[in-house]
């Protein structure tokens, strides 16, 4: 009897509205759980809340290199140039930087001073930087090695004389172009793995999208069942 019942649900008009009712659901669900996503992620590409204990420990680990440096040298001695990429191999090999993030300081393709782009694509984000006058930083999910990581290109400016003059001095041996004051030499190449991160927010997605389905399904069963059965007894 209950099959029975159920066949004329399914036949009925009221049962066809229902169906549609539930791909409309489903439609309007997997939206919610694509906008839940990405508006979690925008927020997390965003988000500054560790950007001053970084600087803190980037300048500990800069200053700490100049000192071991420097006293190599006379006391007035000018800081090498490639004394920002040794200070950054240092910071990467302190232990609680290992599998965090990956920070390096690259020079322009063709003109670096020590490390070069690691990719053609991280290559043409600085380019981009130096052909925008505002050097705004560039962050986007990149998939590195296998691995899917957040990367930020902050710009890095010839702002001392002092560095243009080192830099340019090691540059005509090789015949490369001169810097000028301000130009963009480079930039800071910050590489965060999202492995963690990123299924959490998905299970959240699906969790949402799985409830508010089961729960548009649930009201509009018990309206289509209340309106077929009317009709059924009208009948």
């Amino acid at each position: 009897m209950r099959i029975i019942v159920l066949l004329r649900f399914v036949r009925s008009k009221t049962g066809r509205a229902f169906f549609i009712y539930l791909v409309l659901s489903g439609g309007i669900c997997i939206a919610a759980a694509n906008y839940f996503y990405h508006d979690k992620l925008e927020s997390h590409l965003t988000q500054e809340a560790d950007e001053n204990v970084t600087a803190l420990r980037l300048v500990d680990a800069f200053v700490t290199t100049y000192s071991s440096v420097r006293s190599q040298y006379a006391q007035d001695a000018p800081v090498p140039a490639t004394f920002r990429a040794h200070s950054i191999e240092n910071f990467n090999k302190q232990p609680r930087s290992t599998g965090t993030f990956l920070l390096r300081w690259v020079g322009r393709l063709g003109r670096q001073i020590k490390t070069p782009p690691s990719d053609a694509e991280m290559a043409d984000a600085i380019e981009v930087l130096v052909a925008t006058p505002e050097h705004n930083p560039q962050t986007e999910l990149k998939v590195v090695d296998g691995r899917q990581v957040l990367r930020t290109i902050y710009p890095s400016l010839a702002s001392d004389q002092s560095c243009v003059d080192c830099h340019n001095h090691l540059q005509s041996q090789s015949g490369k172009p001169k810097w000028q004051l301000n130009d963009v030499m480079g930039a800071f190449a910050i590489e965060t793995p999202m492995d963690l991160f990123l299924p959490g927010i998905k299970k959240q997605s699906y969790t949402i999208g799985l409830g508010l389905f089961m729960a548009l399904t649930g009201i509009g069963l018990v309206i289509s069942i209340l309106h077929f059965h009317q009709t059924t007894t009208a009948q």
